[in-house]
């Protein structure tokens, strides 16, 4: 098994010799919403269920916030699913579990949303809501 050093190097080798930035302003494409990704009628699995209860009764009580906000999401992933892990397959059962549990009204008001995910011994969720003025 490996070290986090180890697997930090590993990592930094394959990332060095790729582009340092990439600024594409892309026009007249409307983004395509999950809704519409899929054919027919989509049901939530237990294990969906059972994400977004957990998540609310670990979030314990949060005075809400109204209106538009920006959030901050941050995925501690441990290292033996770390290359694996695909970050945006999180974002929705999330933000839906946030707005269940009544911290945000709807995540349509979210103008900001900002992902990662970092190398940790356990599975964690940083969590930052905030009031956004756009």
């Amino acid at each position: 098994m490996l070290s986090t050093l180890q697997f930090q190097q590993i990592f930094h080798n394959l990332i060095k010799d790729m582009p340092k930035s990439f600024i594409r302003e892309i026009k007249d494409l409307k983004p395509i919403s999950v809704n519409r990704a899929f054919y027919g009628r989509r049901y939530l699995t237990k294990e969906y269920q059972a994400y977004k209860t957990e998540l609310g009764l670990l979030l314990g009580k949060i005075k809400p916030i109204k209106g538009y906000v920006q959030i901050c999401l941050r995925f501690g992933v441990p290292k033996k699913t770390f290359a694996k892990a695909d970050l945006d397959n999180w974002n929705k059962p999330t933000l839906d579990a946030i707005v269940e549990r009544g911290v945000i009204e709807d995540d349509r008001f979210v103008l900001k949303l900002t992902t990662e995910k970092y190398l940790s011994d356990s599975w964690k969720i940083d969590l930052e809501v905030k009031s956004f003025v756009p």
